[in-house]
């Protein structure tokens, strides 16, 4: 778990460096993410918009997620999980 770790920490620093949030959103499965992870993630994500729209603000960062439809990383986790058992849902019921 530990080396897991570690590695996720690389994976959130090389995505950040080159700014592929969809990196950083798409490889959530890959270590069990708890809730130290998460608030680095939601980190990561926050200094990206800074960086992107020259921000400083919480308020603006959140209003500028809004507008570009980012989840939180929490709720990104929520989804993805959720379309995963409808997916198994659906195939077993086929």
């Amino acid at each position: 778990m530990h080396g897991c770790e570690e590695m996720w920490v690389y994976v959130i620093t090389a995505a950040t460096e080159y700014k592929a949030m969809f990196y950083i959103m798409t490889c959530m499965d890959a270590c069990p993410l708890n809730r130290d992870l998460v608030r680095s993630l939601d980190f990561a994500v926050d200094s990206c918009f800074r960086e992107i729209f020259f921000v400083r603000s919480q308020n603006m960062i959140e209003e500028c997620k809004t507008l570009f439809n980012c989840l939180s990383i929490f709720e990104t986790m929520i989804t993805r999980k959720l379309n995963f058992y409808i997916s198994i849902f659906t195939w077993i019921m086929k």
